[in-house]
């Protein structure tokens, strides 16, 4: 569920229409790139779906305390 904070429905449909549109541009696809970072395009209530089901699927490994954070190097 989006928080109510957010933008309208229609908003939030013009938004993902021009992020799908953009994400063929060489330029972010370059931007991506160097992040690591693969498009995986979606609706705002896919990725929502989506976060849930990593959240459920890390909590017990994080809760159960076998998980330490590092400094990076």
């Amino acid at each position: 569920m989006r928080p109510a904070i957010l933008k309208s429905d229609s908003h939030m449909n013009r938004k993902g229409i021009a992020r799908h549109q953009a994400l063929p541009l060489p330029e972010l696809q370059t931007m991506l790139a160097a992040e690591g970072a693969i498009a995986a395009p979606a609706t705002p209530e896919a990725f929502g779906d989506h976060i849930l089901r990593e959240i459920a699927r890390c909590k017990p490994v994080i809760q159960s305390g076998r998980v330490r954070a590092e400094e990076p190097k």
